[in-house]
């Protein structure tokens, strides 16, 4: 039985973990596999301890090194004067350098020159111990592309605290970007379509209640979009049978 001891950066965030017990060399994979589900692995310091005979020794750091090398994500590391030290086979794909490439050389070489002052502002940020989530911003290809990423920083520190390099993680936002903007114009085409309609348009959720209605039912029920939304169908649109007058059935 293995005791194990450990910090983890997950996605440019530590996770302090301790007394994690793990049976196999797989159950410590599958333990791996799921605190990083996102791949999002970028430094991982382990100890183990055997309970047996208190001996310890250090999990295959290969296995750690994995899931690095196999994640979509691009995951490199830097000095904190913005140097790239690291370079994952997730990065080559997606800027289109390999690690001889790129290694040695400063991480601008991935920033579009428009972005530039505001990228150094975030090295500034992260120098001083903030960390960065999620940041939409642009990065630029080796063969001059731009795309959308969601770009993650944080500081890795050395055994004493002190900040010995930048991990940063980037995830390709771009298709995921056209998608919204896509959604959103169809939205927008949708409220101009209603709007222009001279009908009324009313549209129900599941359980019947109100979840959208137009001008021209607003008109004819005398009711406010926004006070309409979420009530009983019943309730805003009243239907009267054509002869009687009486609430139809």
């Amino acid at each position: 039985m293995i005791i194990m001891q450990h910090r983890h950066r997950i996605s440019g965030a530590f996770v302090e973990t301790s007394n994690t017990t793990t049976r196999t060399r797989n159950d410590f994979i599958r333990a791996i596999r799921k605190a990083f589900p996102s791949g999002g692995l970028t430094m991982a310091v382990i100890q183990a301890k055997d309970n047996n005979n208190d001996n310890s020794e250090r999990i295959d750091e290969s296995l750690l090194a994995s899931i690095v090398r196999f994640t979509s994500d691009a995951i490199y590391s830097t000095t904190p004067a913005g140097i790239i030290t690291s370079w994952n086979a997730g990065a080559e794909h997606m800027y289109g350098y390999n690690a001889t490439e790129i290694v040695g050389k400063p991480v601008f070489q991935l920033i579009p020159a428009e972005k530039a002052d505001e990228f150094a502002e975030l090295l500034k940020r992260v120098c001083n111990g903030e960390q960065i989530n999620d940041f939409a911003t642009l990065k630029v290809r080796k063969d001059g592309l731009t795309m959308d990423v969601a770009l993650t920083m944080a500081i890795i520190p050395d055994a004493d605290g002190n900040t010995c390099g930048l991990s940063c993680i980037t995830r390709d936002i771009t298709v995921e970007k056209h998608m919204i903007q896509q959604i959103h114009a169809e939205n927008e085409l949708l409220a101009v379509t209603l709007a222009s309609i001279g009908d009324g348009v009313v549209a129900t959720d599941a359980s019947g209640r109100i979840a959208l209605m137009n001008g021209a039912a607003e008109s004819l029920t005398e009711w406010r979009r926004e006070d309409s939304e979420g009530r009983p169908f019943s309730e805003v649109f009243r239907v009267l049978d054509e002869y009687t007058r009486e609430p139809a059935a």
